[in-house]
């Protein structure tokens, strides 16, 4: 069963902003006879400062905000870390029409450098071709097949 709050008078708003700041809101509570969580409600809509927590002796400090580097400007002449692909190295790019027959490989057998290109529904597949470049996912007739030739659009 529940009990109804009784409504708060003048009296208790007087000791309420007296109190406030200099005890703690449980101290409060049992000297009026009302819940913490009364107190802090009430004060807060009599419109009275929030309540800080003091610090314990030997307490951590608050954290300082993290603060993102500046960006780093090369130069013209520095190299970037990861050279782009040369057009030597690009896979030749087939037919989309091509048909590509492959036997296909299970998630747990595909390794690093092999096509991820996905085949089949039941069993699911990989079709485990080498990749066509070190930065793709793909072998060259899959990548042939999954890209778009922006030089033509």
């Amino acid at each position: 069963m529940t009990e109804l709050a009784l409504p708060w008078i003048a009296p208790e708003d007087d000791i309420l902003r007296e109190l406030w700041g200099r005890e703690r809101a449980v101290d409060i509570a049992q000297r009026l006879g009302r819940t913490r969580n009364a107190i802090i409600g009430r004060a807060h809509r009599l419109g009275l400062a929030p309540l800080r927590k003091p610090r314990k002796p030997g307490a951590r400090p608050p954290a300082k905000p993290i603060t993102t580097p500046p960006p780093v400007v090369r130069s013209p002449e520095e190299p970037s870390p990861m050279p782009a692909p040369t057009p030597a190295a690009m896979p030749r790019r087939t037919s989309p029409d091509a048909v590509i027959r492959c036997e296909g490989v299970s998630l747990s057998r595909v390794a690093a450098g092999e096509c991820r290109w996905p085949i089949g529904d039941k069993p699911f597949r990989f079709c485990g071709a080498p990749i066509a470049h070190r930065f793709y996912s793909w072998c060259s007739a899959h990548t042939a097949i999954g890209t778009v030739d922006r030089r033509r659009l």
